[in-house]
């Protein structure tokens, strides 16, 4: 057995309703091949029958422990699990966070263990897709190397951003579940009551700085459940967004920092991606408004040329902006593009 294959994981994993497609994210995690790992399943006030089958597993699944309590959010249910393991006299060496409707390649673990070999890795990125009752997606190309490293502190940034050699790599986003974090980099930290969504985001960015080295997992090991339920709140994922990045680039600690250049980034894109929605469905935002003036007194420095672009375009005012989504074709929304 290898150094790395002796590293125990936590897995965090909060249910909430999810009784249709639980047991197959549960059978996922039975069946992996690295086996030093527990799970911490929190059962967030579900009314289903999530509870119940957590209690079915936990029969033949001794490494499950469960956490019941009442509803608290995702927030919530993720921070009970982060107390519960730093109360366990276990020590564990890695935290992963596991969504509960999702699925996991049988290796997951043993694939996402190995880089943690090298003692200045702090977290490792899967390969993902999404997948819904259809079928899975297909993704770009993985890079020929078994796995990718970002190992200053600009492109560890740039990971999580999508930004230069990392746009459109098949293994980056801005989510949690497709990733296994060093636990004592992570374990004191905590997550916003506040937020009901883009909870991730608003976790991760303000951390990046307190990262080394980050790996990536060139194959597919994650897969990422589309449902109705989550595709009817597809539109509403910019607004959440542009607010959430809005909050983060005023964060006193971000001031004059590569991430809030790369915030900017995600402002003017978020920005651009709202005032396109709301032609198209005639609705006003305020929070669009309000973002638009923040944007607007941005200089280009920093920008991508795209979102160069977009700024000369937005800085010539609504009229002229209007008319130029009028005039333009409509790009097809890519659900992708809202897990990132």
């Amino acid at each position: 057995m290898t150094a790395f294959q002796k590293l125990k994981i936590a897995c965090i994993l909060p249910v909430y309703n999810v009784g249709k497609y639980l047991e197959e994210t549960l059978v996922c995690l039975e069946e992996q091949t690295y086996k030093e790992f527990k799970v911490f399943a929190v059962n967030d006030g579900s009314t289903d029958n999530s509870l119940e089958l957590l209690k079915k597993h936990k029969k033949i699944f001794p490494n499950l422990i469960i956490i019941d309590q009442l509803n608290k959010g995702a927030s919530g249910a993720r921070n009970s699990a982060l107390e519960a393991i730093e109360a366990s006299q276990e020590k564990f060496d890695l935290i992963a966070f596991i969504d509960s409707d999702d699925l996991y390649a049988k290796n997951y673990f043993e694939e996402m263990a190995a880089p943690f070999e090298n003692e200045e890795v702090d977290f490792v990125s899967a390969g993902w897709c999404n997948f819904d009752i259809k079928g899975q997606e297909k993704t770009r190309p993985f890079p020929p190397e078994k796995f990718s490293f970002s190992s200053t502190e600009k492109d560890l940034i740039d990971h999580i951003f999508q930004l230069n050699k990392w746009a459109g790599h098949p293994s980056v986003s801005k989510a949690l579940n497709n990733k296994i974090f060093r636990a004592e980099k992570i374990k004191v930290s905590r997550f916003d009551f506040s937020l009901k969504s883009c909870e991730d985001q608003y976790w991760l960015i303000p951390q990046l700085k307190n990262f080394r080295v980050c790996a990536t997992a060139n194959s597919l090991l994650y897969f990422k459940r589309r449902r109705s339920s989550s595709l009817s709140h597809l539109t509403a994922n910019w607004p959440t967004e542009l607010k959430t990045f809005k909050k983060l680039y005023e964060l006193p600690t971000l001031q004059g920092s590569y991430v809030q250049i790369c915030l900017k980034n995600k402002l003017v894109e978020g920005v651009w991606n709202e005032f396109s929605h709301e032609l198209e469905n005639s609705e006003k935002t305020p929070l669009l408004k309000e973002s638009y003036n923040i944007v607007r007194n941005f200089d280009p420095e920093g920008l991508t040329n795209k979102q160069r672009k977009r700024l000369s375009i937005l800085k010539l005012g609504k009229t002229i902006t209007s008319l130029y989504f009028r005039l333009m074709p409509k790009k097809k929304h890519n659900p992708r593009d809202d897990f990132k």
